[in-house]
């Protein structure tokens, strides 16, 4: 008993030290990463870090509104597969179009939320944000324009709003066919815009790391 006792607490102390060794290990990632920005050779314009925020960082629902949000698509995919396998049956007899129809309407729905599932659980592009230099700025030539003074930065906080997230309101009612239901789509729920602050560091020419400020 007493080995086994041992055991358990060796165990648990070294599942510990697991969970230390790996926080650890992801603070020294973020600090290298944070290290290189300071180092790099690298300076952005504050449109330039606009853009590249943009076009490579998506703003996180809450963890509990991603979850419910994902379930709730996984749900009607899930309600939706069966019927497409009912209608593409149907439709290979030929001797009614409704299936057919309700074949496609049913494999849209479903590629439909699908790609509203990636969305959640990936995070909303951002649709604007604004940026403000932080740290001391490089001052020089670095637009395409002869003589175009400008001020660039390796560092950033921007302030940035989401895209909005139509969520359709589905709702099956009876067809001709009691397995083949019709699908009637009401007024869409809007998810967002969502607003988020970050902190830009630049990494590369065109390569940064961006962290949600909190």
């Amino acid at each position: 008993m007493r080995n086994a006792a041992a055991s358990l607490m060796l165990r648990t102390h070294l599942n510990r030290s697991i969970v230390v060794v790996l926080v650890s290990v992801g603070a020294l990632v973020g600090s290298a990463a944070v290290a290189l920005a300071h180092n790099t050779p690298y300076s952005w314009s504050v449109s330039k870090a606009r853009v590249m925020l943009q076009e490579g960082t998506n703003i996180n629902l809450p963890p509990d509104q991603r979850k419910a949000l994902d379930a709730e698509l996984a749900a009607w995919v899930a309600k939706f597969r069966p019927l497409l396998l009912t209608a593409q049956a149907g439709a290979e007899l030929g001797t009614d179009p409704a299936p057919a129809r309700l074949a496609q309407t049913y494999n849209g729905y479903i590629e439909r939320l699908k790609k509203l599932q990636a969305q959640v659980n990936s995070g909303l592009s951002i649709d604007s944000a604004k940026c403000v230099g932080q740290g001391k700025a490089v001052i020089g030539n670095f637009a395409e324009k002869p003589g175009l003074v400008q001020k660039s930065y390796k560092h950033f906080r921007c302030n940035a709003t989401s895209y909005t997230l139509e969520i359709p309101n589905i709702e099956l009612v009876p067809g001709t066919d009691p397995s083949l239901p019709e699908v009637v789509e009401g007024p869409r729920r809007l998810i967002g815009p969502l607003a988020a602050d970050f902190t830009v560091h630049v990494t590369g020419k065109s390569r940064m790391l961006s962290q949600r400020a909190g």
